[in-house]
């Protein structure tokens, strides 16, 4: 912490202010109220939380976050994910976030990750089940990281709880996450380098994008990734393969839920916030009407929930509101950044993991090169 704990203070009443504010948003959903309630009482049953007696530290280190949920109907698992918003000031005007260090950025570069993924003949994306709640709070700690809640039962006083592990909202988790992995998959770069090396240069966040060249290479890489990750209590699921006999090779309650081959051309899987059609083996850039479900009660939030969901990927550029006219002007759409152009020796090299990305690079200025104009009314896009 860059501030002593002595600089926080309890704030009981503006915690419960925020619990009753957010208790009767969700009486007007029934389905999310009983999302909200599963997730908070799954802490206490996992043990990432417990319930705390209400003493006063004596150094003043007490801090009540309010809490909030993320809902994604469109997610086949964790449909509700709980933020503790520890931005949120007191009445001192201090917060959390503002008395932690949140540490040096160690993901690596998203277009990397996704140009390295789009190298293998076969692909698979997994990720991390609640990987921060796998991660210990030092007992320090623990009690500036507490919530009040009583399952909506507004008649009773709010229970009070402490989490036991890393919260999603507290500024400092990224990096405390990946330096936790990074320095157990550090164990194993000898005894299984290929893996490790994938765990370490190809994680985003808590999202795996990897390959091999044969359907062999990919299942023993992904049954060493599992090996050493499970080894830290960090369970790789959601498997997904654009290859059968990859996923014929993978236990089923590892398999993400979407079936391979079977999986409907309107709802691809999502390979870091881009949609992997594993049919056709392609990105596919799902246009703002495909992605308006049936029930959105078209309002001003929904339209800009909607929009905020493309603007900030880099790989998602036909999402972002340019036209055919737009694309067919753009010489950076054509030929790629100057550096393309250059001798070979004069071209830039990643410098994540040591690999020359060239080679993917004039792979993806020749497929956009040879696009024709029709082809822009297709959402498909292969990339590899």
């Amino acid at each position: 912490m860059k501030r002593g704990p002595s600089m926080l203070e309890k704030n009981y009443a503006q915690a419960v202010t925020r619990l009753e504010s957010i208790e009767r948003k969700l009486k007007r959903d029934p389905e999310k109220v009983e999302a909200y309630i599963t997730a908070i009482n799954q802490y206490v049953e996992k043990g990432f939380g417990e319930k705390a007696v209400d003493v006063t530290s004596g150094d003043g280190s007490v801090r009540h976050l309010p809490h909030h949920a993320v809902f994604h109907a469109d997610r086949p698992t964790t449909k509700c994910r709980i933020v503790f918003e520890a931005s949120a000031r007191g009445q001192d005007g201090v917060f959390l976030n503002e008395c932690i260090l949140p540490g040096p950025a160690l993901q690596p570069n998203l277009a990397s990750v996704l140009i390295r993924f789009r190298t293998h003949r076969v692909g698979m994306i997994t990720d991390v089940e609640k990987m921060y709640l796998q991660i210990n709070l030092t007992r320090k700690h623990q009690d500036v990281h507490r919530c009040r809640w009583r399952d909506l039962k507004t008649e009773v006083a709010p229970k009070l709880y402490r989490m036991l592990r890393l919260t999603l909202g507290v500024n400092a988790c990224p990096f405390l996450a990946f330096a936790t992995v990074n320095a157990h998959v550090n164990k194993y770069v000898e005894t299984f380098p290929d893996a490790a090396g994938e765990i370490l240069h190809n994680m985003y966040v808590d999202d795996f994008l990897t390959g091999a060249d044969t359907d062999n290479s990919a299942l023993k890489l992904q049954q060493e990734m599992s090996d050493i990750m499970m080894a830290a209590a960090f369970n790789l699921k959601n498997w997904a393969s654009n290859s059968k006999l990859v996923m014929d090779g993978i236990d089923t309650d590892k398999r993400a839920t979407s079936l391979l081959l079977e999986c409907d051309s309107r709802q691809p899987l999502k390979a870091l916030g881009v949609s992997w059609d594993l049919n056709s083996d392609c990105f596919r850039f799902i246009t703002p009407s495909e992605s308006v479900f049936s029930h959105d009660p078209m309002t001003k939030r929904s339209l800009l929930s909607l929009a905020s969901r493309t603007k900030d990927n880099p790989a998602e550029l036909l999402t972002r509101g340019l036209t055919c006219d737009n694309l067919t002007s753009s010489r950076l759409w054509w030929n790629g950044p100057q550096w393309l152009s250059l001798p070979l020796e004069y071209q830039p090299i990643h410098q994540g993991s040591g690999d020359i990305l060239l080679e993917a690079c004039e792979e993806e200025r020749r497929v956009t090169q040879d696009s024709s104009e029709s082809r822009f009314s297709h959402a498909d896009l292969p990339l590899g």
